[in-house]
């Protein structure tokens, strides 16, 4: 998918080291595939964090899921939810010290992967439903889905519902288009992905309703220093500022705040079929199978 690119790494990145997952093996959600998602009132996709596992949480990862749970209950008995694990390689970052060069340039090729992904999706459901689109992601996720929304046309971005992300690697402090929580807001720190790169994604389109990023002091991967790196390597786990957002309520009143401001648009979006007959049946649905 990223089209045999391949990435000139500086020997700063190569200290990268995103905080390691742990993992949970979560059994009772049934998340679908890209083929057989139903076409709800709402298309929630999750995008889940280095080193986390498809299995993981139904595939979006603890702090993705906390969010899934609350929005569910936001808009319990008043809109339909459908919800997409994207499925994407999510590298462990470790792989950038097993090989420096090739490690690194597979992590960062795994994340163009799932920009792709992203893209494929969102596709999929502008062509096939009528539906609202949220997106959530945490660490390498909310990366995938920065640079997936900086690429969306008009017509997709009208369909965005929802955007939140957990400790943004691309977060940009004096502006990138999103609302800022969490504390680190004003901090005149950005995230590891620009620092360390040089290179800023642009600002993400808003859409019609939450669009939020939530960054706590001292996360070294959104609010990026060598110290705050080093010291999130330190402790480790969920000891580290990077792993605080499943644990202070954060995802949780994401999840809230998303369904809250979903309920102020109309059940589905006007008009945004993509089939070659663009007409959406009395249900909402195109008139394209489903």
């Amino acid at each position: 998918m990223n089209g045999g690119k391949t990435w000139r790494l500086t020997a700063p990145l190569m200290a990268v080291s995103l905080i390691t997952t742990t993992t949970v093996v979560l059994t009772s959600l049934n998340v679908a595939p890209v083929s057989a998602f139903t076409c709800s009132d709402v298309v929630l996709v999750g995008v889940r964090e280095s080193g986390a596992a498809q299995s993981d949480w139904g595939g979006l990862g603890q702090t993705v899921d906390l969010l899934r749970q609350t929005f569910e209950e936001g808009v319990s008995g008043k809109r339909t939810v459908s919800v997409q694990a994207l499925q994407y390689p999510a590298t462990t970052t470790s792989a950038i010290f097993q090989d420096w060069g090739a490690g690194a340039a597979e992590f960062l090729n795994g994340v163009d992967d799932g920009v792709s992904e992203l893209a494929l999706v969102i596709s999929s459901v502008l062509t096939r439903c009528n539906s609202w689109i949220a997106v959530a992601g945490y660490s390498q996720g909310a990366l995938v889905i920065r640079k997936a929304l900086a690429q969306l046309d008009s017509t997709a971005q009208s369909h965005i519902a929802g955007i939140a992300l957990f400790g943004d690697p691309a977060r940009h402090d004096s502006g990138d288009g999103l609302d800022h929580y969490g504390g680190a807001q004003g901090s005149g720190r950005n995230g590891v992905y620009e620092s360390l790169l040089g290179t800023r994604v642009p600002p993400s389109p808003r859409g019609r309703g939450l669009a939020a990023a939530w960054c706590v002091p001292n996360d070294a991967i959104c609010d990026f220093t060598p110290f705050n790196l080093a010291r999130d390597k330190y402790l480790g786990g969920d000891a580290a500022n990077h792993a605080k957002y499943k644990f202070n309520g954060m995802a949780r009143t994401a999840g809230y705040w998303m369904a809250d401001d979903l309920l102020k648009l109309p059940n589905r979006p006007a008009s945004g079929c993509h089939s070659t007959s663009p007409t959406a049946s009395s249900n909402g649905r195109c008139t394209v199978p489903v």
